[in-house]
């Protein structure tokens, strides 16, 4: 049941950050509310909302405030990275090679991912599997490995897309930025399923 819960907490507290980059902010700047502004405004909008799914999925460790505040930290620190490269897919110029694509783009949701998951365990104090196992760096670090590895996957289904049709502008380029957005969305529900395992003695 845990694990479960877990897995949701943290995809919904991924889909918020990937709603407001997605949808939110292109909408927002459509009826000119970020004209005349700066960068800030945007950037804060999606740092709230990052700090906001933070909470969402941090609160699957379990009852109290550590848990959610770490997350919080997390993904206002690092989900941007993996945002970054799904909004940077129209941009591709159509000659990449999937073997290209399948190095370069997944760089950037392992080293987040892997970051999310070893920040989050080291201040919440949950790193999945048993509660607590092993040592301290040890469950950081296994938690950290579990987060990667499922960022590695995503980023492996994002350049597979990508490679189907690159530089897709349109309703084409906004579904593939969709399935991307759910690639991530993935990506910290397997982390999420792993790390709130801590929280539950049975581990289901």
């Amino acid at each position: 049941m845990a694990r479960r819960r877990g897995a949701a907490r943290f995809a919904a507290g991924t889909l918020i950050p990937v709603a407001v980059w997605l949808i939110a902010l292109p909408a927002l700047g459509a009826v000119g509310f970020f004209t005349g502004s700066s960068f800030a405004r945007p950037i804060g909008l999606l740092l709230i909302a990052s700090a906001a799914g933070g909470a969402v999925a941090g609160s699957a460790t379990g009852p109290g405030w550590r848990g959610p505040l770490a997350f919080a930290l997390a993904f206002a620190a690092l989900i941007w990275a993996p945002l970054l490269v799904v909004s940077s897919l129209p941009a591709l110029a159509g000659r990449e090679s999937l073997r290209e694509l399948a190095i370069g783009l997944p760089l950037g949701f392992v080293l987040a991912y892997g970051l999310i998951g070893a920040f989050g365990s080291a201040l919440s104090g949950h790193g999945g599997g048993e509660p607590h196992p092993g040592s301290g760096w040890a469950r950081i670090a296994i938690a950290g490995f579990v987060f990667a590895a499922a960022g590695l996957l995503s980023g492996l289904l994002v350049a597979v897309v990508s490679s189907l049709a690159p530089g897709a502008s349109g309703l084409a380029g906004f579904a593939i930025n969709l399935v991307a957005g759910a690639a991530c969305v993935t990506a910290s529900a397997a982390g999420g399923w792993w790390i709130a395992g801590g929280s539950d003695p049975s581990g289901r």
